[in-house]
């Protein structure tokens, strides 16, 4: 039984755990489950920055990333807050490292230009051929790209598809 409505689960290729993420939306939770044992073990969030919840999950690189959903936007409309966190669990907590910014700035694919993001959708996480991780900002139709996620390495582009999008893989 995991609180909440949950959104996000993954396997951490190394533990083999379950991470699951509940009420994406805001008060969010967070728990890793044993298939082996059944056990549950809860983890506690700080107070999300960006004002929402959490939803999907990816491993990648050794690293943890989690997207950062229903984030409150300035009086503006403008997402200031972290997008994409790089996710530890330690001490019941989850401890949590901003890598995208709402507003980062990312070369688009299309126009082949910088831009400025406003990402007021995260939502979900994956992969895609090069090994970048992808974010679904669902209601802003954008597919965003980054390349060597949370290292001084990453670069961010996006790819305006036209339409709302939910979990992609490749």
């Amino acid at each position: 039984t995991m609180p909440g409505h949950s959104d996000g689960m993954r396997a951490d290729p190394s533990t083999h755990l379950l991470w699951v993420t509940s009420c994406e939306d805001g008060n969010p939770k967070m728990a890793t489950i044993d298939p082996n044992s059944g056990s549950v073990t809860l983890y506690t969030f700080p107070k999300p920055p960006h004002g929402g919840g959490y939803d999907d999950l990816y491993f990648l690189n050794g690293m943890t990333f989690i997207a950062a959903s229903a984030p409150a936007l300035d009086s503006n409309g403008n997402n200031t807050k972290p997008a994409v966190d790089q996710i530890t669990l330690s001490g019941g907590k989850a401890v949590l490292k901003p890598v995208l910014m709402g507003n980062a700035t990312a070369t688009d694919t299309i126009k082949h230009a910088k831009v400025t993001l406003n990402l007021t959708d995260p939502d979900s996480l994956s992969t895609d051929s090069k090994g970048d991780l992808v974010l679904v900002s669902q209601a802003d139709s954008e597919l965003v790209f980054i390349a060597n996620p949370g290292t001084a390495q990453q670069t961010v582009s996006v790819t305006p598809v036209g339409t709302q999008l939910d979990d992609t893989v490749w």
